[in-house]
């Protein structure tokens, strides 16, 4: 059967805006589902226990190094961090590794700085402690998709980055 132009012009069109609104429709599912992470992640950060397993560490002017296998550790218990960390990189003064190379330290929680940002899906978690007479600053994004990357910046060392996951803490 023979169409006219026009016919073929408005049924095209309909089938344009008939895709157009599919894609719009799934992509509302996604931001919804972006948004109940966000709310879980927030939700995870307010209750003060959580931890972060890393899978990588990225030391400054260095390649990543894969942590898989190797045991590490930020658990964040209310007021107070156990941090258990390889460290790699340079001691630049003072101090002494005390038959410990990494970053080792349960200490109290200073100065935290929560910041949400819903719309990129992140939290920062930043604050400062100590081990012996190093002092510590910790910038931690969390993302919506359980990802997780840790900052470290030393006084006594040069700065290094992990690469992780975020989990609930189990232990009390």
């Amino acid at each position: 059967m023979y169409r006219s132009r026009f016919q073929n012009f408005i049924f095209k069109y309909i089938f344009f805006l008939s895709g157009l609104l599919l894609l719009n429709s799934c992509g509302g599912s996604k931001n919804n589902m972006e948004q109940e992470d966000f709310n879980e992640l927030s939700q995870l950060v307010e209750s003060g226990k959580f931890e972060i397993e890393n899978t990588w560490a990225i030391p400054l002017g260095g390649g990543n190094i894969n942590l898989i296998g190797n045991p590490n550790s930020i658990e964040i218990m209310g007021d107070s961090v156990e941090v258990y960390l390889p460290y790699f990189g340079v001691r630049q003064s003072g101090g002494s590794y005390d038959g410990e190379a990494g970053i080792k330290l349960k200490d109290k929680i200073r100065n935290l700085k929560v910041d949400e940002d819903p719309t990129k899906g992140k939290i920062d978690f930043k604050f400062e402690t100590s081990q012996n007479t190093e002092n510590l600053n910790f910038i931690i994004s969390l993302y919506s998709n359980n990802k997780a990357r840790t900052q470290v910046i030393s006084s006594q060392r040069t700065s290094i980055s992990y690469d992780g996951i975020i989990s609930k803490l189990e232990k009390n």
